[in-house]
Formats: C-alpha cells, sequence, structure tokens
C-alpha cells in the first residue's frame, strides 16, 4: 500500500500540468526580476493531504488554512499554486507584501487569484471544479489539462 506523507509540501513542478508548470515558472521569475521575491510554496497537492489541510482548525489544532477537502481543490488536478513570498530565504506571509503587484504579474500571464486567498494562483479555462473532476475521473488528467489549455480565453505568454 502506497502511503503519501500529509505532512510534506509538494513543490515539483513536474507534478503540474505541463503548460501551468511553464508558465508558473515565467510569472515567478518576472516577479523576482521586478523586485518581488515569491517562490513556489506548493503546487500539486494529493487528495490525502488537502483534507489534512482542511481538517486542520476543524477536527485538528490550528488555524483555518483551506476552505476546499479533497477533488474541491484545483491542486488535485495539478492547474493550482501557492506562492509566498520570501524574505532573507525565509517563508514570509507578511499583509503588508505587495500582493497586489504580484497579482498583476500572474494575471498579465493569463492566471486567476483568489481575493480571499493571496497565495493562490490558478488556471481553470471555463471548467468547474466538479466537471474537472468528472473529465479526470472518465479520462485522466492529461486530457483534463488539455481540455483547460484549450478552453483558456486568456492569452498565454
Amino acid at each position: 500500500m502506497i502511503t503519501h506523507d500529509v505532512t510534506k509540501i509538494n513543490r515539483d513542478y513536474q507534478n503540474l500540468a505541463p503548460f501551468f508548470s511553464l508558465l508558473l515558472q515565467q510569472a515567478i521569475q518576472e516577479c523576482n526580476d521586478n523586485g518581488l521575491p515569491i517562490d513556489l510554496f506548493e503546487g500539486y497537492r494529493h487528495p490525502d493531504r488537502q483534507n489534512y489541510l482542511f481538517e486542520q482548525g476543524r477536527s485538528r489544532e490550528g488555524k483555518i488554512i483551506t476552505k476546499a477537502r479533497a477533488w474541491h481543490s484545483w491542486h488535485q488536478y495539478g492547474v493550482a499554486a501557492d506562492v509566498c513570498f520570501k524574505h532573507n530565504g525565509q517563508w514570509a506571509w507578511h499583509k503588508d507584501d505587495p500582493w497586489d503587484k504580484v497579482h498583476q504579474v500572474f494575471h498579465d500571464f493569463g492566471f486567476e487569484t483568489l481575493s480571499w486567498e493571496k497565495a493562490h494562483v490558478q488556471w481553470i479555462g471555463d471548467l468547474t471544479i466538479a466537471k474537472a473532476r468528472q473529465i479526470s475521473n472518465d479520462h485522466g488528467l492529461i486530457v483534463l489539462w488539455s481540455m483547460i489549455e484549450g478552453n483558456s480565453t486568456k492569452v498565454q505568454h
């Protein structure tokens, strides 16, 4: 039986949709080139980890950090990531960091951002999470990724 360490953060770009991974790296580089020191904090998230994070602040001690259970987050589909500021090599979650500037760079690359979760960026085309789950279950992630990339109305770099 394969088990997943639900406490381990996944920063492997290869676990993301290829088009998403490439654009994510380009947007992060653009931010860094413009004095916005961000990096990939977490990309693909195994469903067990998603549920583990969802339990935090609910059935497990800690602050609530996600609204989504497994398969209700785009992280499980490889088209979402959390980016974070790094100051002096340390991850930083300062409210006064210039998230509006980071979001502008990501919007310029075609990403969606969330107002309530500043670190989260995603690329979902015109699909709902329910439709993504159905496509993924029926046809696999590669088909889903192709549909998301192909259905997107956003301009890619």
